[in-house]
């Protein structure tokens, strides 16, 4: 008699388990866009709050000297793969507060091109910047509104051969993802023609 009264107990309990989580998750087109007007041209480069993010200094580097150059040491050097993966059932909102129109010329190329981004699983994600040149000012600034946690930023850069991107989670964290000769996150030719 024992075993019956269990094993319901054990299934009453699974389906409030199963019942308590989001049996949807959140995909790409559940993500709602909003775009800032007049836009707002963001800094050059990388924020500086993520400029030195995933790194500590080297206790056996030089402390500078006279160059004034010091070193560090990447905590964590793995891919954590596509920015898909990273961001997946995260994002509830992303607000476009700048959209390149020399490369973007609508709203709806911005958010498509977005969208490819967050869906694609290729390319490759850090907690450290992989790339060693500086970028300009990103083709596309956004704040993003996160299912849990705090509204972060994510900062595209599309460049050739490479797409490159920062974006900050809800716990403020700071990833890098970078699609080298990627196709599938390069834009239609008739979208670049200015490149």
């Amino acid at each position: 008699m024992r075993t019956p009264l269990i094993i319901a107990l054990f299934a009453c309990t699974a389906l409030l388990v199963y019942w308590a989580h989001d049996t949807h998750p959140i995909t790409a087109k559940d993500i709602r866009f909003a775009f800032v007007k007049p836009p707002v041209v963001p800094v050059r480069g990388v924020p500086k709050e993520a400029d030195c993010a995933g790194l500590e200094p080297d206790p056996n580097g030089n402390k500078g000297g006279r160059s004034g150059i010091s070193f560090s040491v990447v905590l964590d050097p793995d891919s954590h793969g596509s920015l898909a993966s990273v961001v997946a059932n995260r994002i509830s909102a992303i607000t476009v507060m700048w959209s390149d129109h020399a490369l973007l010329k609508t709203a709806q190329d911005t958010e498509d091109f977005l969208r490819r981004l967050l869906t694609t699983r290729t390319g490759s994600t850090y907690t450290y910047i992989p790339w060693a040149q500086g970028l300009g000012t990103p083709h596309i600034a956004a704040r993003v509104q996160h299912t849990e946690g705090k509204s972060g930023q994510w900062l595209v850069w599309y460049g050739w051969p490479s797409v490159y991107c920062a974006y900050q989670d809800g716990a403020g964290k700071w990833w890098f993802g970078v699609w080298f000769h990627d196709e599938d996150a390069r834009l239609e030719p008739k979208k670049h023609e200015a490149q």
